[in-house]
């Protein structure tokens, strides 16, 4: 066990409050006093790695991290501390105490782990703290309201040595009871195409399909009142142009993009993606949007939904790694707005920034190039506007932030963005 290289061990790291029983957790799983236990919030301090063996995983390298809510000038070096241990963690234990509950500190974490790709499970300490069946459910029903993409199915199989036994449609049985049981009844799921008649004999009909998967949904209904919804953003113009965008935040490298397409197009229709995994919520991104955009005319605020860059149709987006399935999930979003969104606003065009940074993005973009135009949609891609010979990213304006630097976002940003950031919005 010793002999595995500590860089080749899985990295499970614990994360929570003061004193929510984070070290006893590590205690227990160690089998030993590894990490200093105490009743006074804020015992440990710099992050505490043990090497063990975790089975039947094998060789991890478990890790203790300081308080998420740590106070004064030595706290917050403490919380910069554990953060950086996002970067090396692959499984997160996010531990929370019955009587707290979750609450900001928790949200900004499962925020973290889901921006990150990041494995996770809570732990609920201190339960004998609930005083009956009601309070565990309501604390159940919070943490579930902050967990995974409840309504989609994704990431199952059925070993090839038992799939002749039937128990794809087991399983998917099965996830769809528990689903019912918690009150989500409108279910989407993604699959490989060859599971499309099992999917179909248990209710679900077939949204849009590529050359190797396949994106399902039992309300039958849902897809089509979402066309509904995004033709009421019409405008009577010939041909029109399309962004796509996260904006987190609206940058002066966004407002390059959309006046350039505004000045070219007869209208302009900009979708902000609706995921609300990005450090500046959904809310606060249309509304920044919208203010910054107001003086032009003929550029028009929707929102994503569902199926523009979303987890229902690009689960993996939000990683920002490159696997096997990104090729695939590509094809599906690119689909589905090629050959349904499009159509319904006559758009001809679709503009988008030149990505030097992000792999992904700059995958997506070729790909854009490779599909858009079998649905007669020209891709226009525009050089990014640069400050100081380096392009101009809302990544950049975040950390930033992050690090208090407010008067340097200032002329990186709109002023909608600026104001945000100095505000108590912020």
């Amino acid at each position: 066990m010793n002999s595995t290289a500590k860089g080749d061990r899985p990295h499970i790291a614990v994360f929570g409050r003061r004193n929510v029983g984070k070290s006893s957790l590590i205690n227990k799983l160690t089998n030993q006093n590894l990490a200093l236990v105490s009743s006074q919030p804020g015992t440990t301090t710099d992050p505490v790695y043990k090497a063990m063996e975790l089975l039947p995983i094998g060789p991890v390298m478990m890790i203790d991290t300081a308080g998420i809510d740590d106070q004064g000038e030595l706290g917050e070096m403490r919380i910069k501390k554990t953060k950086e241990i996002l970067r090396k963690t692959d499984l997160a234990l996010l531990v929370i105490s019955a009587s707290q509950g979750i609450g900001r500190f928790e949200e900004e974490l499962i925020k973290e782990f889901k921006a990150r790709d990041i494995a996770y499970i809570i732990v609920i300490n201190k339960i004998e703290m609930l005083k009956n069946k009601k309070e565990i459910n309501l604390l159940k029903d919070k943490i579930n309201k902050f967990t995974a993409e409840k309504n989609l199915i994704k990431c199952i199989g059925v070993d090839e040595n038992y799939r002749s036994k039937g128990l794809m449609n087991t399983l998917i049985s099965e996830i769809i009871s528990h689903q019912y049981d918690n009150n989500i009844y409108d279910l989407s799921i993604i699959t490989k195409i060859e599971n499309e008649k099992v999917i179909q004999s248990l209710g679900f009909e077939t949204i849009c399909e590529t050359e190797n998967i396949i994106l399902m949904e039992n309300n039958k209904k849902k897809f089509k009142k979402y066309l509904e919804n995004i033709s009421k953003n019409k405008v009577a113009k010939e041909q029109s142009s399309a962004i796509v965008m996260n904006l987190n935040p609206i940058t002066k490298g966004h407002m390059y993009l959309i006046e350039k397409a505004a000045k070219e197009s007869e209208q302009v229709y900009i979708f902000i993606v609706s995921e609300d995994k990005s450090k500046v919520p959904f809310e606060t991104r249309v509304k920044l949007a919208k203010e910054s955009t107001k003086f032009l005319e003929n550029v028009k605020i929707i929102e994503g939904g569902d199926y523009i860059i979303s987890s229902k149709t690009f689960p993996t987006y939000f990683s920002k790694n490159v696997d096997e399935w990104i090729n695939n999930y590509c094809d599906l979003d690119l689909k589905l707005f090629g050959k349904y969104i499009a159509k319904e606003l006559n758009i001809r065009k679709r503009y988008v920034g030149k990505e030097p940074y992000c792999e992904l993005t700059s995958f997506y973009n070729k790909k854009m190039k490779e599909i858009l135009p079998l649905y007669n949609i020209q891709v226009t891609e525009i050089e990014r506007l640069e400050q100081n010979q380096k392009a101009i990213s809302a990544s950049l304006v975040r950390k930033l932030a992050e690090k208090g630097n407010i008067s340097k976002i200032k002329e990186l940003v709109p002023e909608a963005t600026y104001k945000y950031y100095i505000s108590k919005e912020d």
